[in-house]
């Protein structure tokens, strides 16, 4: 007890130094924490996508143009050319007819208005349509996948944030149209993977297409509920604007470059080879602007500790002696300047902790842990070893002598 009290004496003559070394590290574990974050959801996302591999496939997204013209018309333009205005389902199957060898056309819907409420819960129903539920193995840490519905239960996999739910529960649901039973076949993976199927610039990545469920959303009182493919009874859907194209295995090469020439120029369109270019792309991004700031953010920590440990048992040195002359050993002198620097690094942990749990829109991973306790870790015992060995050259008698003379 009586070393923490010097300990935090210490702290309070150099609070300055102390509270920036301890912001410069919140920083760098920020920096670092959203690299690993972002390289870990595209990898993991993109292991997703790759099952699509499998089968001869092209993602496609056409805007609705009655959308673009509806807001054109609201704000008082009266030149807008409406001849044309075909719904975007009307759009994509005039596309879909140029098309040769194509099997199905899938999307993902929203189901019942987007939300629903159940046992205290609100619930965001989506349904994989057609063959994109069996073409995409999401991950389950419990249960198996939902294929089978009837008008009595229907079966989902759910999200399980809270941890109130387990294979086999009941979910009920009341709609305009009645009462539906939901049964639990399936837990998904922490975090759940949230499918988006929107294009975002010129390029598309994994995470453009699925998404870890965001922080944000995935609160105790929401949960992700993916919905047997085939359950129709709710009406009320919002597809997303993008659709896989899956086509015949027969296909050959020169019909599906033709296809996807086609495709181009109705809209944006990405196959397996651009989706995996875009997501390596995205993560060469990522270490480019996050590794080179996070490594000069540490170095400075790493340096601003040291320096603040080498000042302190020069400045205390008389300190050092007295506590040796009095009783103390040299392993309690030094305990107290190593105190100094874990006070820092947990300061630093907590304020870390307190921005992923509030603020931070990034999923954790357990690499994200790994590597926050070796970074602490690595900064805590590099930081103590100078001004360990600078004391131990010293005797107790060398300090006093060197403080007198001063």
């Amino acid at each position: 007890m009586k070393m923490w009290l010097i300990n935090l004496r210490f702290i309070e003559l150099k609070l300055s130094n102390f509270l920036i070394t301890a912001l410069f590290l919140v920083i760098g574990l920020v920096s670092m924490n959203n690299m690993v974050s972002i390289i870990h959801d595209n990898l993991r996302t993109y292991s997703v996508i790759s099952n699509l591999d499998k089968r001869k496939y092209a993602f496609f997204f056409q805007e609705n143009r009655v959308s673009l013209e509806g807001v054109l018309n609201s704000i008082g333009n009266e030149h807008i050319d409406i001849t044309d205005a075909n719904s975007a389902d009307e759009l994509l199957s005039n596309t879909i007819g140029k098309l040769s060898g194509v099997s199905s056309v899938c999307g993902v819907k929203k189901i019942g208005a987007g939300c629903q409420e159940a046992e205290g819960q609100v619930l965001m129903l989506y349904q994989l349509e057609n063959e994109l539920d069996e073409a995409i193995e999401i991950p389950l840490k419990k249960g198996k996948w939902c294929y089978n519905y009837n008008d009595d239960q229907i079966e989902v996999v759910v999200s399980n944030e809270s941890g109130l739910f387990d294979v086999g529960d009941i979910l009920h649901i009341n709609t305009e149209i009645g009462q539906f039973q939901l049964i639990v076949t399936g837990i998904l993976e922490s975090p759940a993977l949230e499918f988006q199927m929107q294009s975002s610039g010129d390029e598309m990545c994994s995470l453009d297409f699925v998404v870890p469920f965001s922080k944000n959303e995935n609160n105790k009182n929401t949960v992700l509920v993916y919905v047997a493919s085939r359950w129709d009874k709710l009406k009320d859907t919002h597809t997303s604007p993008g659709r896989i194209i899956f086509f015949e295995d027969e296909i050959n090469d020169t019909e599906m470059a033709d296809n996807m020439k086609l495709l181009s120029s109705e809209g944006f369109t990405a196959d397996s080879a651009k989706l995996k270019k875009g997501t390596i792309n995205q993560i060469r991004i990522c270490i480019s602007q996050y590794l080179p700031i996070t490594i000069i953010l540490f170095v400075i920590v790493i340096l601003g500790l040291v320096s603040s440990t080498i000042l302190n048992s020069l400045e205390y040195r008389r300190h050092f002696a007295v506590f040796f002359v009095v009783g103390c050993s040299w392993k309690q002198c030094i305990i107290i300047n190593f105190m100094y620097i874990c006070s820092s690094v947990v300061t630093s942990l907590f304020l870390f902790l307190c921005y992923d749990f509030f603020i931070s829109s990034y999923s954790t991973s357990v690499y994200n842990v790994i590597i926050t306790f070796a970074i602490c870790v690595f900064i805590t015992l590099l930081s103590s070893v100078y001004p360990y060995i600078n004391m131990k050259r010293m005797t107790p008698k060398e300090l006093i002598s060197i403080e007198n003379e001063t």
